[in-house]
């Protein structure tokens, strides 16, 4: 949704921390006029929801560099649903993040596709050519479960809320 995030940043700024909101690829400003949802992130083109997913953690990964440019030293990043697997799997390749707050994770990629409520309708697309667990397979490089103990091992401070599977 365009906004979401500004108030949660707007907080942060009112209490002495700067934030920096991101658009994933695909929402906000980067949607293409013809789409109404971001459904190109992740859709029933598998190559392409690893290759989107791929560009939003380099994304991050640029942006976090710019603020370490910038002369910020203490660097967290937050993620919910979708976001908290992307921002896991930034965490786990961007030593330069210090904090990570996921709000909704899964560790199956595949299944915030499969089960949640704003992805249903892409997942639809999908039923019927291929199940479960062969889509999870397919988006192992973009769970967070295979990424756990790289980002365990990182010693940073991490937050979670309600994982789901």
């Amino acid at each position: 949704m365009p906004g979401g995030h500004v108030g949660l940043c707007k907080l942060l700024a009112w209490n002495g921390m700067s934030a920096l909101r991101l658009s994933l690829p695909y929402h906000d400003q980067r949607m293409p006029p013809e789409l109404h949802r971001a459904d190109y992130i992740v859709s029933a083109n598998v190559a392409r929801t690893l290759q989107v997913c791929r560009q939003a953690v380099l994304d991050a990964r640029r942006a976090i560099a710019w603020l370490h440019a910038q002369g910020y030293e203490r660097i967290g990043i937050l993620g919910t649903s979708l976001g908290s697997c992307l921002a896991l799997l930034t965490t786990a390749h961007e030593p330069l993040i210090d904090a990570e707050a996921l709000n909704h994770i899964s560790p199956y990629f595949a299944d915030v596709v499969w089960r949640g409520l704003s992805t249903r309708a892409r997942a639809r697309g999908l039923d019927g050519h291929v199940e479960l667990d062969l889509l999870r397979a397919l988006w192992q490089p973009i769970s967070p479960r295979w990424y756990l103990e790289r980002a365990a091992r990182s010693r940073r401070r991490c937050s979670s809320t309600r994982a789901t599977t």
